[in-house]
């Protein structure tokens, strides 16, 4: 392993303390004795204190991250700033959940794949990007940096409509996506769950907050301690409103650490996509990243709605009876079909 290149002090950010800087062996202080408090070794006193010392580094560099001005930042300025943030984080707090999906959908505006506004006739273009087409556009998205690309998916059609917001007059195309095979895929999932005392979450959200907090009871505090702090800024990172894609910055990194990670000896940490409550849904709906091998593997588009927006209702609280409902617009020219070729042809 080659260590990536790392600055030690950023502008006035806090300098990254002795326990969390490379030793020669290409690991930290900090990585090892985290590494003995889950397995539930014994550390010693000066090793509780050096924990204690990054999670002191941790409150103060949050804060300080919450509020520096991404945006503002040219390419070089950038880079230069990732060379210090990276050194931050250089651990990766890992919890899974298996996620059972029965279906979910994507939406396009078909104008900004086609480039017209014109009918979608392939599946390609209601599937992930292509990868070059992410890096030409060199922007930062909730779920994925510049470098790599993500299928984006909601578990309604009100719900992708609402976290998509497509304007009026636009015409858009929506996939339902079901299993290649059975009722229900099982993936692995990260979840993203941000503190229901300080945002209106839905129920699964919530569910996960809650477990992680059961694990105050069941590993050392201190461990628990280092472990919340970076949780709870990556979470509220998550459910956070952006103008800027560069405010996208922190999640995007999170997430592409996750995806990162191959052939863990723990199969259960192979995370195949990450769940996220909605910023369009105000957080009360699920959004899904899921990894390009994951959808090509594992589900098939099995029918496609097209229709033109006339008016929007996004303030509106969709009822959520059904997931084929659309509330949240008006439309006109709905057409649906099921006919997807096995070539990828969508017959109309």
């Amino acid at each position: 392993m080659v260590t990536p290149k790392y600055r030690l002090t950023y502008k006035d950010f806090p300098e990254i303390p002795f326990p969390k800087r490379w030793n020669d062996q290409n690991i930290t202080e900090e990585q090892i004795i985290t590494k003995k408090l889950l397995e539930k070794q014994p550390i010693t006193k000066e090793e509780r204190n050096k924990i204690l010392e990054c999670i002191q580094f941790y409150h103060n560099v949050i804060p300080k991250l919450k509020t520096f001005d991404l945006k503002t930042l040219d390419e070089q300025e950038i880079q230069d700033f990732l060379e210090y943030y990276q050194y931050v984080f250089t651990y990766l707090v890992a919890q899974t959940n298996d996620l059972y999906i029965s279906w979910i959908y994507r939406l396009v505006v078909n104008e900004s794949v086609l480039g017209r506004k014109d009918r979608i006739r392939e599946r390609k273009y209601l599937s992930y990007p292509p990868e070059d087409l992410v890096k030409s556009k060199k922007r930062f998205n909730r779920v994925n940096t510049p470098d790599f690309n993500i299928f984006y998916a909601s578990f309604s059609i009100d719900d992708v409509l609402l976290e998509t917001k497509p304007a009026a007059g636009q015409l858009i195309t929506i996939g339902l996506w079901l299993p290649a095979t059975g009722n229900e895929v099982k993936l692995i999932s990260y979840p993203i769950c941000p503190n229901p005392l300080k945002y209106k979450v839905n129920q699964e959200a919530t569910g996960g907050y809650y477990a992680f907090q059961k694990l105050s009871n069941e590993i050392d505090p201190l461990l628990y301690e280092f472990m919340n702090s970076m949780y709870s800024f990556i979470n509220d990172e998550y459910a956070k409103s952006v103008k800027h894609h560069l405010e996208y910055l922190y999640s995007a990194l999170f997430s592409k650490s996750v995806f990162e990670i191959e052939n863990d000896p723990n199969p259960l940490f192979n995370y195949e996509c990450i769940i996220y409550p909605s910023i369009g849904n105000k957080l009360e709906a699920q959004n899904l990243a899921l990894k390009p091998i994951t959808i090509d593997g594992k589900f098939k588009l099995w029918k496609v709605f097209e229709f033109e927006i006339t008016n929007t209702f996004y303030d509106r609280q969709p009822p959520r009876n059904y997931a084929d409902e659309i509330t949240v617009v008006g439309y006109k020219n709905l057409t649906t079909t099921d006919w997807v070729e096995n070539d990828g042809y969508i017959v109309w």
